[in-house]
């Protein structure tokens, strides 16, 4: 019996041990830069696109970004909130480009088509984005901070 009890006091102090230390194990994702914006759904209140982003895990375990909580603006209007439309997994030690799909609500409309009318006038706007994904690495989640800002070309929009 007190083998048994030695083991578990172990067992709990190890758990805590881990609990505490979790997120100096766990370093942060970061954003490399923004390659490509490619529009491939346009509604009256949706908006699909495929986001080609250098990300950099430094940690020696996969990383999956599986939900978003970001700002969109354009041109420094707010358009709505981007949203990953599925999770990423990032391989462990690496730095690649990812094809990152992601939908946006736009809960502006009016903004939002005027910035994109603004399109008809000007050879690019500017995309901006700011908030936190969610990522998930050893068990651990974590609200890793995320932002980036992307001139978009006419060609994106195929507005040619």
């Amino acid at each position: 019996m007190r083998k048994k009890r030695i083991s578990i006091q172990w067992l709990l102090m190890l758990f805590t041990a881990f609990t505490f230390t979790s997120c100096e194990i766990y370093q942060e994702v970061k954003v490399k830069r923004v390659e490509d914006f490619d529009l491939s759904e346009l509604t009256n209140n949706h908006v699909a696109a495929v986001l080609r982003i250098g990300l950099e895990n430094p940690n020696p375990y996969k990383i999956t970004l599986y939900e978003s909580d970001l700002e969109l603006r354009i041109d420094g209007n707010l358009a709505g909130s981007i949203t990953l439309a599925e999770p990423v997994v990032l391989a462990p030690k690496s730095s690649q480009v990812y094809d990152v799909k992601v939908f946006t609500n736009i809960t502006d409309v009016e903004g939002f088509l005027g910035n994109a009318l603004s399109l008809m006038f000007k050879d690019e706007i500017e995309l901006q984005a700011s908030g936190y994904v969610q990522a998930k690495g050893l068990g651990v989640k974590k609200m890793v901070p995320l932002s980036f800002t992307k001139p978009i070309s006419k060609k994106s929009f195929k507005l040619n």
